[in-house]
């Protein structure tokens, strides 16, 4: 069986409609500390985003449906706006990721986690590009768009403490330990009232451990 399959996108920005791969199936070996997925075979992340070709909107496959149409995106496509932006960006994966968060931040009401997921895949794509110089940049806007998910209540309950682990996590590679440990404790507490997964006890003694030897140094996800 295919690990990709066809399908069709109808850009609502400009009305181009076009087809596309993405991925049907894909495995990963493990994941790095801050989530960060180690693929086997092929890198599905470059293929989970989509390019109209004829206006450039970039987006997942959820941004492409008719119940996303935003006006103000459309009409900052359309006056150049996102030409302006990506013609000073490097054709990589990463950048891929840095449109679409700029897409999205142009909505009328931008979800604060749809905006972290954008630049922590970015983040992620930097670390298997081998581009340190822009990781700590896309890190930097995932911990800040996730903290404002969470204060905002963007964030389901069952999914809180591993959110706020994931901020902690990624505030500790930017070498900011004191807010580091400070979003480990918060983790530990939205467990005990929410729950979580089994590996979240145990990475959060490990990182938490790297925090207070100040150390940013990446690391497998403590299992």
């Amino acid at each position: 069986m295919s690990a990709t399959r066809e399908i069709e996108l109808h850009c609502w920005v400009c009305g181009e409609r076009f087809e596309r791969e993405e991925p049907r199936a894909y495995a990963v070996t493990g994941r790095g500390s801050d989530l960060c997925p180690k693929p086997v075979g092929f890198n599905p992340l470059p293929m989970l985003l989509h390019t109209c070709p004829t206006c450039g909107f970039t987006a997942d496959g959820r941004g492409f449906h008719p119940s996303q149409v935003d006006e103000q995106v459309r009409d900052w496509v359309l006056s150049g706006g996102l030409t302006r932006v990506s013609d000073e960006m490097p054709d990589t994966g990463y950048s891929r990721y840095e449109m679409a968060a700029l897409c999205h931040a142009r909505r009328a009401a931008p979800s604060a986690l749809q905006l972290a997921e954008y630049y922590l895949a970015a983040s992620w794509l930097a670390q298997l590009d081998e581009a340190p110089e822009v990781v700590p940049d896309y890190q930097q806007e995932a911990a800040q768009y996730l903290e404002q998910a969470l204060l905002v209540g963007e964030v389901e309950d069952k999914e809180r403490a591993v959110m706020t682990y994931l901020v902690g996590e990624l505030r500790r590679r930017l070498g900011e330990f004191e807010a580091a440990l400070k979003l480990f404790d918060e983790a530990a507490i939205e467990f005990a009232e929410h729950g979580g997964p089994k590996w979240m006890v145990r990475a959060l003694n490990q990182q938490a451990r790297m925090a207070k030897e100040r150390s940013a140094e990446d690391a497998p996800l403590a299992r």
